[in-house]
């Protein structure tokens, strides 16, 4: 008797669309973590008045576009 179990086989498509489904979901990760770690700079820029850089703006911008996708 073989003790494998022919329920659970998956396919090489099926590998490279759970391999891509991991990458988004590392990405969405990253992109959630960068959000909360500047988060900083948007309470700094709304109490002081000193605006936020140009570079975090454009990351920023990036990882919500990331996690926009996601959802859709």
């Amino acid at each position: 008797m073989s003790n494998i179990d022919f329920g659970k086989i998956i396919t090489a498509g099926d590998k490279t669309e759970l391999e891509e489904t991991l990458r988004h979901q590392q990405a969405a990760t990253q992109a959630k973590a960068y959000l909360a770690k500047t988060d900083w700079y948007l309470i700094r820029q709304t109490e002081t008045g000193k605006p936020v850089p140009d570079a975090v703006k454009k990351q920023r911008a990036a990882a919500r576009k990331l996690l926009s996708a996601s959802r859709d």
